[in-house]
């Protein structure tokens, strides 16, 4: 895979390289290690089932179509031996330990290649459960003073087929090399053979200030493109990401067509790995629109809150806490509706008949004497549906249960204005209706008017039997 960076001076173009290449030589150690330990199970596991003679040789196969053949290629007897070998390696370079450092071999990536043929032969014939191995990469790149002890400088000529396969590459200041340049004459047949690197395993990051600098068959054949624009003179930078190689990718059209964007902070634990020109010339800049865009925005939030906070009554105010805006008409409502003396206890159970009379009495008489406040709108018998009040009355009456009817198998109640009251037992008004004397005593209602009339009814009826 070739990849491309770009980048401004003093934007960390050289330090995201080499924070990748810190983490491919950390791979690096942890495969290492894998393979020497998982090499010793495997090569006893076949030992023990007698399937050694994979190991003697490979069956490589070339050509295309009717041309295609197969040719088998005989291994040495010790060439995977290098697994059986612990290699001592840092990441970083260390003057007291590099002495007794044990470096991987070069053809470390192509052998373990041609052992995980094997082992996918093994896996299909035997029915054996192996795992593949895992690679170990040789790492070249001029970055200046690296000391990743991994590493190694390019090779003479940056001819890259010469190296072992799986190596990957970091070319700083692409342009620099005449044959990367934009400015060399036709295609270097070591540019040309890029379009195969794949084939054996090979990757490439050419690092460059701007992508036009370098030459185009390069930039055609990134397939990853990352360009990085530093904030302010801030130890972070604006990372886009592309799949394809922008020529200008500053302009509005390329921002517009960024597939990543994100912020990505200088890390410090890699400074002091390489050698960088910038690191202390970088001078940070205060945006002035910006300073200026947040005190307004600060501004105008605290004029917001002045302006809440400044009423309690105000809509505003009722607004931002969330409190429902009051109309005047709801208001004189409320005014007119609220009597602390006229509460009631919900779960009291008894009550004196004579003070709930009384109690009563006072509010029908209250409710008479209350000024009648006009209607702006005047009602009209032929649309009474048209009126409305300007406010809600004030009830004078509660509704009360007055009797129950039964009709064949269906007994309803009702209440004093005939009504009828649902919710109610059928049982109740059945056992009403049965007994009558097991009427519900009515304590809201004053009983003294009608007793009277009963009574003096009850003498003339008398007067006039006689």
């Amino acid at each position: 895979m070739i990849n491309f960076l770009s980048a401004t001076p003093g934007s960390g173009k050289s330090l995201l390289a080499t924070e990748m290449l810190l983490n491919l030589s950390r791979d690096n150690v942890t495969n290492l290690k894998f393979n020497y330990l998982y090499a010793k199970a495997v090569f006893e596991k076949i030992t023990f089932l007698k399937l050694d003679h994979y190991l003697d040789s490979i069956v490589v196969t070339q050509g295309q179509g009717l041309e295609r053949t197969s040719e088998i290629v005989f291994l040495e007897s010790d060439y995977f031996d290098f697994l059986k070998t612990e290699y001592f390696i840092n990441v970083i370079s260390n003057p007291q330990t590099d002495d007794i450092v044990t470096n991987f071999p070069p053809y470390y990536f192509e052998r373990i290649a041609i052992l995980n043929l094997i082992v996918d032969e093994l896996n299909e014939k035997e029915n054996t459960k192996f795992q593949h191995f895992k690679p170990v990469r040789t790492i070249y790149t001029n970055i200046a003073d690296l000391k990743l002890v991994q590493c190694r400088p390019l090779p003479h000529d940056c001819d890259w087929r010469k190296t072992p396969q799986g190596s990957y590459f970091v070319i700083d200041e692409a342009q620099l090399i005449t044959i990367f340049s934009d400015e060399a004459r036709g295609i270097d047949p070591i540019v040309k053979d890029l379009t195969i690197h794949r084939h054996k395993g090979y990757d490439f990051l050419f690092i460059t200030q701007e992508p036009s600098f370098v030459h185009k068959y390069i930039r055609k054949l990134a397939s990853h493109h990352i360009h990085l624009v530093n904030i302010f003179g801030w130890e972070q930078s604006m990372k886009m990401e592309w799949s394809v190689v922008q020529d200008s990718p500053n302009a509005i059209k390329s921002i517009a067509r960024v597939e990543n964007l994100s912020r990505w902070r200088f890390p410090k634990h890699v400074y002091n790995l390489y050698k960088s020109t910038t690191i202390n010339t970088r001078e940070k800049r205060i945006p002035k629109k910006l300073v200026g865009i947040v005190i307004a925005a600060a501004f105008c939030f605290l004029l917001a809150i002045f302006l809440i906070t400044k009423s309690s009554d105000s809509n505003l105010a009722d607004l931002a806490t969330g409190k429902p805006i009051q109309t005047e008409g709801q208001k004189n409502e409320s005014k007119s509706t609220y009597r602390p003396d006229s509460k009631q206890s919900s779960d009291s159970k008894e009550t004196d008949p004579k003070t709930l009379q009384n109690q009563n009495e006072t509010d029908s008489n209250a409710a008479a004497s209350e000024p009648v406040i006009h209607a702006e709108s005047t009602y009209s018998i032929s649309d009474p549906f048209a009126y409305e009040p300007v406010y809600v009355p004030q009830p004078v009456n509660h509704r009360l249960f007055s009797g129950c009817l039964c009709v064949k198998n269906s007994c309803h109640a009702y209440d004093q204005q005939g009504t009828k009251i649902s919710g109610i037992n059928p049982k109740v008004c059945k056992d009403l209706i049965n007994e009558s004397s097991s009427r519900p005593f009515d304590y809201f209602s004053s009983r003294s008017q009608q007793v009277s009339t009963e009574r003096v009814s009850t003498s003339e009826l008398t007067q006039s039997a006689l």
